[in-house]
């Protein structure tokens, strides 16, 4: 089988489906030209078996080769959820810099200054993670309400505890 590229940077190969008679003129027909999928050879882009279809690999290179448009119509499909989800993270990336933006300035305002201190007040200034260390840091457990949390959406934690809490695969405070 003979590699040809579909425009992005995939592999793919090209199958010729065998030879038919049409049923009703009697005319025998080409098998179209098929696009076979990267992640299953046995089967088309389209959804067929290569069992069923007969035939062999085609050695013409590129996509463009194929005569199936069941097989186009898919890799077209395919390239715009690609191109979509490129959008996608791109605008997710804008839309996580202005959130956190404007998140690190409310952390300046006197709204979160007073939030904090009560919070702090609350905990003795000792860290309701491991009770052992002096709190630190104000940490959100939710931020549905971020600008107007009420006190149970924070809690007072030490660095260590803080640190852990923010650990990818989770953590322990060392303190």
């Amino acid at each position: 089988m003979r590699p040809a590229g579909n425009g992005q940077d995939r592999m793919h190969y090209l199958w010729q489906a065998a030879s038919y008679t049409h049923p009703v003129t009697g005319a025998r027909l080409r098998g179209k030209i098929h696009v076979l999928r990267h992640d299953d050879l046995a089967r088309t882009v389209c959804g067929r078996q290569i069992t069923a279809l007969g035939g062999h690999t085609f050695a013409q290179h590129g996509v463009e080769h194929s005569s199936c448009q069941g097989c186009q119509n898919s890799l077209a499909a395919d390239a715009r959820r690609v191109e979509a989800m490129a959008q996608w993270r791109i605008k997710q990336e804008e839309d996580d810099r202005e959130w956190w933006r404007r998140y690190e300035a409310y952390l300046q305002t006197p709204q979160w200054q007073l939030r904090r201190r009560r919070v702090l007040e609350r905990a003795d200034f000792r860290c309701e993670g491991c009770r052992q260390a002096p709190a630190t840091q104000v940490h959100h457990l939710t931020y549905k309400r971020l600008g107007h949390e009420m006190l149970f959406d924070l809690v007072a934690v030490c660095d260590a505890c803080h640190e852990a809490i923010h650990r990818p695969q989770g953590g322990v405070c060392t303190t």
